[in-house]
């Protein structure tokens, strides 16, 4: 009997920050329980396999009410879960279209695929080109409803978090590196009885959504898990910060704050001096009569 023909759904907006906290073994049991076959997870980043002949385009097991189940039952606050669908035929048209195979070889954790839920206009591929001004800042492509990232000095460090892939290109998108790309692509082949596969490496904990939380996050100093992904929250977020910087005025200078201890003056300790025998005796102190 031929393999039923595969279905990815990968999520965003999952068990970051402490929001929307999902075990893939729970969401699995939820998606079979309204009538998904065939699912298996792989990773806590929200990657989900399943036949394809569970899918309807209409009614309780369509892509939309699919996705309305899963925000329903698990979003708590934070980013809203978004969903984004490829077959079987497209995960691996993607994986076979690769622009810069030689990267991906390389470095497979500083490569990555953002996955969008429609084409890019060309005026926002001409906008996120200027996130990218030198090769040594990375390469990017974009091609239909995906974006082909290479970020040599890792997710975070790159220039492109200073500007947020969202916000270029107004709208959400889930990114998954090389490494997770193409052991799903081998996963489409497999069993789907082999419901969960878990992976500790380094690389597995790469898959981020390229969101506006990448938003002045410094990966040296914070997590930027804990910032809001929702591009509207976090550019209110930004305008309180400046407001409160500039009604700071000059109240924060160093000439105005007050010394601490260490730069207070304190009164200079002195050694007594040592008597010399040619020195007058001391005199008497005197007491007054009572």
């Amino acid at each position: 009997m031929a393999q039923q023909p595969r279905i990815v759904l990968l999520l965003r907006g999952i068990n970051v920050g402490g929001h929307n906290m999902i075990k893939m073994d729970v969401l699995r049991r939820e998606l079979e329980g309204i009538g998904c076959l065939g699912v298996q997870t792989f990773l806590q980043t929200g990657n989900i396999l399943l036949d394809a002949g569970a899918l309807v385009p209409s009614g309780d097991l369509s892509e939309t009410a699919i996705r309305e189940h899963i925000q329903v039952k698990f979003h708590t606050k934070g980013p809203p879960i978004e969903t984004f669908y490829r077959t079987q035929q497209q995960w691996i048209a993607i994986v076979d279209a690769n622009p810069f195979p030689k990267e991906a070889a390389r470095e497979p954790s500083k490569f990555f695929v953002a996955f969008l839920q429609s084409p890019v206009p060309a005026a926002d591929v001409a906008a996120l080109q200027q996130a990218f001004p030198d090769k040594r800042d990375g390469l990017f492509s974009v091609q239909g409803t995906e974006v082909y990232l290479y970020l040599p000095q890792g997710l975070w460090r790159s220039k492109l978090k200073s500007t947020s892939l969202e916000r270029i290109l107004n709208q959400y998108n889930t990114c998954r590196n090389w490494n997770t790309v193409t052991r799903i692509a081998s996963l489409l082949s497999t069993n789907p009885d082999d419901k969960d596969e878990e992976d500790s490496s380094p690389s597995a904990s790469d898959d981020r959504d390229l969101s506006a939380q990448d938003v002045d996050a410094s990966p040296d100093i914070e997590d930027p898990s804990s910032k809001t992904t929702d591009p509207v929250r976090r550019g209110r977020s930004a305008s309180r910060r400046k407001t409160s910087a500039s009604g700071s005025g000059s109240a924060g200078s160093p000439a105005d704050a007050k010394p601490t201890r260490s730069t207070r003056s304190t009164k200079r300790k002195t050694t007594p001096a040592v008597a010399s025998p040619d020195d007058p005796p001391p005199r008497p102190k005197r007491t007054r009569a009572r």
